[in-house]
């Protein structure tokens, strides 16, 4: 009965750190897609807006983003299924996903520790640490989230593997540990862990199983790590690099260990973005160099602790060797953001295991109770704290304001600002925040290429050409480049000059579908309506739910008097696109040429919910109920058109229900 009254009550205790899990993160609902990778991973990434057999196989025959993981993409694919641009469902599933590591660091320190206090607290801890908000909010992170549940999964199926001697549960962990790699190629790092889960059970190095069990999870840990190396290495080139030697990475690396330690004790400075350090004469900072003293402490800490406590060397340990990777040290990951809290998310579980392990040390009771105290103070502060962060990842405004106001000198907080008001439509500030992270810095083809977007939209197409062939200039390689520069050929009806750089565009990435769609476009303004359907064909095959695609084939159709094609690829546009205007004048222009007024109608009809203002619309309605012999519907129509700005007098539109009528 003892035992019985013990489960429920751990039951009811778990539950609570899961309530307040969910409690600490419920801001996140209200939160809405970033720019900032978001729109690369969802509302503009057309691998995730189908879920298919043959969709979800090809997620697997493919690099995105500069990362291997398909499973991710299943995962968002899923949420889209279910909500499409709707960005609840995806927080829902954040959360969810975040509520399912909690249980399993629960499961997985009251296994490997035999104590269920100690379970509860670390999963309290890592429920509720303010670090975490990064990996929940941003939705981009959800491959944080879900390798981290096979992660623990894979080692909680070790853990019953060596107590239980099944060989069921050997594999399972070797099959989770695939699933978590197939997620997020960090999960290596569980090789390593395997390690020092053998070292604190004291497990007989001596014996020859005990290194074969390894060899499997080795041989698929060098797997994903070369897979890693190579999906790195399709989009991140050498220009991405910060200029730092293999020397000065080590007091980086040092400054980032100890960085990462001290925001798991107190989150301080949080940051959607942290930058790398500015060489003064071409040289670090020598106050950089001192980093190596705490990073240096950290290391004795270890290596003394493997002898004097194997709680304590198991917990250092499990954070160095889950962070080791993500210090710096070979520029891995790849880019200009010296550290991430989302990297901290697995690692910080070593961290807070020495949490209880302290508590259990003290034996003065009066001191345990004022430890106590201030932890139960540690905790509601960090609840309420991490309540408060969860909202500056609301949009790109409360992100990037909040990054400016910390590092007043980042490039990429200005430009991501700058995307945040190109979507809201000032374009003044867009091209104020653009400017200035080319200001501070001078290299940034991402903000060079945002801003020639924007001077090319607003029709400063010089402007515009200028950014583009600067960006060239820096990188021959971007085909992003050649496709922006050729869409401003374009735009200037320059299409020679305009398929040039489609064609370069192709060259460097030959799943280029934008380059085929806007090549189609070139090749049908000069005539060559061959080329031009094949073109639009191919760009349907690489991109079959690119709307705008459909459409400039319909367009093409159109052209060449087949109305009845037309309709059908705008058919599909509009099944993409609900909301696709333009689709819907041009399928209604169609009706109209086969005299099928009444559907032709329907989509002038449909066109004017999202232009109620277009007196050509009105216009164009008239006609398709003059045609009807709708006088009444006619008239309506006609006068509308007039207030709104029509170029034809009340004689002429009379001339044309008369002439009409008299037929």
């Amino acid at each position: 009965m003892t035992l019985l009254k013990k489960n429920i009550s751990e039951y009811w205790k778990l539950i609570g750190v899961l309530v307040l899990t969910c409690l600490v993160f419920s801001p996140i609902f209200w939160n809405g897609f970033l720019e900032w990778d978001d729109s690369r991973y969802i509302t503009n990434n057309l691998l995730i807006k189908e879920l298919s057999i043959n969709k979800i196989l090809g997620y697997f025959t493919i690099y995105f983003d500069g990362h291997y993981h398909p499973f991710t993409l299943i995962s968002l694919a899923i949420d889209y299924k279910l909500s499409g641009d709707s960005p609840l469902a995806f927080h829902i599933t954040s959360i969810v996903l975040h509520l399912i590591n909690v249980y399993l660091v629960f499961l997985f320190v009251k296994i490997l520790f035999q104590n269920s206090n100690w379970a509860l607290l670390v999963a309290l801890l890592f429920g509720v640490h303010t670090i975490q908000v990064e990996s929940v909010a941003w939705m981009s992170e959800r491959k944080n989230l879900l390798y981290t549940a096979f992660f623990f999964s894979s080692l909680i199926c070790y853990l019953k593997y060596i107590a239980n001697k099944k060989t069921i549960f050997y594999i399972l962990s070797i099959i989770l540990f695939i699933f978590s790699g197939l997620s997020k190629v960090m999960a290596i790092s569980l090789v390593p862990t395997l390690v020092l889960i053998d070292i604190y059970l004291k497990r007989d190095f001596k014996s020859k199983t005990v290194w074969f069990e390894k060899v499997p999870f080795l041989l698929i840990g060098i797997v994903f790590g070369l897979i890693a190396i190579g999906a790195q290495n399709t989009t991140w080139g050498s220009y991405d690099k910060p200029p730092f030697s293999f020397i000065e990475r080590i007091p980086i690396a040092a400054y980032s260990i100890t960085q990462y330690l001290g925001k798991l004790i107190i989150p301080f400075k949080l940051s959607g973005f942290y930058p790398y350090p500015t060489k003064i004469n071409n040289e670090l900072p020598w106050q950089f160099w001192l980093w190596l003293i705490p990073a240096i402490l950290y290391l004795i800490a270890l290596i003394k602790s493997f002898k004097k406590s194997r709680i304590v060397f198991f917990s250092l340990a499990f954070f160095g060797v889950n962070i080791f990777l993500l210090i710096k040290l070979f520029d891995i990951p790849i880019g200009d953001n010296l550290l991430g809290d989302r990297y901290d998310y697995i690692p910080s579980v070593g961290i807070f295991i020495l949490i209880p392990f302290i508590l259990s040390s003290i034996k003065k009771q009066q001191i345990l109770k004022v430890v106590k105290g201030i932890l139960v103070i540690y905790c509601l502060f960090l609840s309420v704290f991490t309540f408060s962060r969860t909202k500056v990842w609301k949009d790109d405004f409360t992100l990037f304001n909040d990054v400016i106001q910390k590092y007043p000198n980042v490039s990429i907080a200005y430009n991501n600002r700058g995307l945040g008001y190109k979507e809201k439509g000032d374009y003044v500030k867009a091209l104020n925040d653009f400017t200035k992270a080319i200001e501070l810095k001078p290299r940034s083809t991402k903000a060079y290429l945002n801003r020639g977007s924007l001077l090319a939209k607003t029709g400063k197409t010089n402007e515009a050409l200028n950014d583009f062939s600067r960006v060239i200039l820096m990188n021959p390689k971007d085909s992003s480049a050649y496709l922006n520069r050729g869409m401003v050929f374009a735009q200037l009806k320059k299409w020679d000059s305009a398929i040039n750089d489609y064609n370069k565009a192709i060259e460097l990435k030959p799943a280029n579908y934008l380059a085929y769609a806007n090549r189609g476009v070139a090749f049908g303004s000069l005539g060559e309506y061959n080329n031009a359907l094949n073109d639009f064909n191919k760009a349907i095959e690489l991109a079959p739910h690119y709307p705008n695609a459909y459409f400039n084939r319909a367009n093409l159709w159109a052209q060449q008097n087949s109305f009845s094609n037309a309709i059908k690829d705008y058919n599909k546009a509009i099944e993409l696109n609900p909301e696709y205007k333009q689709a819907m004048i041009n399928r209604g222009q169609s009706y109209f040429n086969l005299n099928d007024f009444e559907n032709a109608a329907r989509d002038y009809s449909n066109a004017i919910r999202f232009d109620g203002n277009n007196a050509t619309l009105y216009y164009k309605r008239g006609l398709c109920y003059l045609k009807q012999r709708k006088i009444e519907e006619t008239k309506k129509d006609f006068i509308m058109a007039q207030k709104l700005g029509l170029n034809k007098n009340s004689e002429q539109l009379d001339n044309l229900i008369n002439k009409e009528l008299n037929k």
